[in-house]
Formats: C-alpha cells, sequence, structure tokens
C-alpha cells in the first residue's frame, strides 16, 4: 500500500510539474509572440523610413543632374588652372604665363588681359604666391557657369614680402570651356604694419 502512495504522488507531483512547465512554456510563448509583433511593426517603421530616404536621395540626384555644370569638376578645375597659371608665378614665369593662359581663356578675355601689351621681365627677383583661392560657380540654363573667384596673393620682391592682396573676380565660363568673361570687383589689401 505504502508503494501505491508513493506512486500516486510522484503522478501528482509530476502532474504538477507538468502544469506548472506548460503555463511557463505558455508565457514564453506569449512573450515571444509580443516581441515578433514589435520586431515586425519596427521592420515596416524601417521600411517606411528606407523608403523615405531613397526617395530623397532621388530626388537629390535629379537635382544634381538637373545643375551639373554646378558640380561640373572639369568648369571649376579649369578656372582653378587660369587663376594659377595667371597669378602664381616667379621671374623665370613671368613672361611664359601668357602664353599658359590662352588654353584657359576666349581670346576676348585674353585681348582685356594684354590689352597694354605683354610686358617685359622686370631686372629684380620677385614672386607672386596665391595663399587662397576660393571658386563659386552656379549653372545656367545654357550649360555655361558663372560666379565669383576670391583669390588671396603675396607677391615679393627681392626677398622682401609685401602684404597679401585679396581680390573679387566675376567669372563666366561657355559650355566650350573656356573662360569668356573675366571681370575684377574689387581688390583689398592688408595695411602696412609699422614694426
Amino acid at each position: 500500500m505504502m508503494e501505491k502512495i508513493i506512486v500516486r504522488t510522484i503522478f501528482i507531483v509530476l502532474f504538477f510539474i507538468s502544469i506548472f512547465a506548460n503555463i511557463t512554456l505558455g508565457f514564453n510563448l506569449s512573450d515571444q509572440k509580443k516581441a515578433n509583433e514589435q520586431a515586425e511593426t519596427k521592420t515596416k517603421e524601417l521600411d517606411t523610413e528606407l523608403d523615405k530616404v531613397k526617395k530623397q536621395l532621388a530626388d537629390s540626384q535629379d537635382s544634381i543632374k538637373e545643375s551639373k555644370t554646378a558640380y561640373d569638376t572639369e568648369k571649376k578645375q579649369l578656372v582653378k588652372d587660369f587663376f594659377k597659371a595667371q597669378y602664381e608665378y616667379t621671374t623665370k614665369s613671368y613672361k611664359a604665363r601668357y602664353d599658359k593662359i590662352k588654353q584657359y581663356v576666349s581670346d576676348g578675355v585674353y585681348g582685356q588681359l594684354t590689352a597694354a601689351g605683354i610686358p617685359d621681365t622686370p631686372k629684380v627677383s620677385f614672386k607672386n604666391k596665391i595663399t587662397d583661392l576660393q571658386i563659386f560657380l552656379t549653372p545656367s540654363s545654357n550649360g555655361e557657369v558663372s560666379g565669383l573667384v576670391l583669390l588671396e596673393t603675396e607677391y615679393e620682391v627681392e626677398g622682401l614680402k609685401n602684404p597679401k592682396v585679396t581680390q573679387l573676380f566675376k567669372v563666366k565660363v561657355n559650355k566650350n570651356n573656356t573662360i569668356d568673361q573675366l571681370e575684377t570687383l574689387g581688390t583689398f589689401a592688408e595695411p602696412i604694419k609699422e614694426s
């Protein structure tokens, strides 16, 4: 009889353990279902956000295509190369720069730059160095680019440095990649400091 009581007790204990395990598994499944639902909701939110980002990217790319010349590195490089050829020189390269700039400018601009003739090289040692060059270009509807160039140079004669000079230019590059307008809008020099 004692054996029957022990067997019944074991079955009752196993029965309660089984019920407890089933309840625990039920709660775990419920929690897992909630976690899956939250993950699905988050995935849908992220997909929506991704779609918005893709649309913004597509809009930005369309905008870039429409204003390609604003980001046209070839035209910007042309302007940069011209200013370096024209405003960065030494005693040796002073006169030769006029031949270099021909490839960057139209005949009209070249005539404007050489209207007083090509000067002879002075007999002193000198150099002009660009210390800052900033180029701001915007496109037009016909493939041309126009904008402003901020140029800072430092001129040195016989080893003596002059104050830095800042010049502001208006430029226009035509669709044939030639500068066909060059206008000086202003020149500003640093004040001379007494020592």
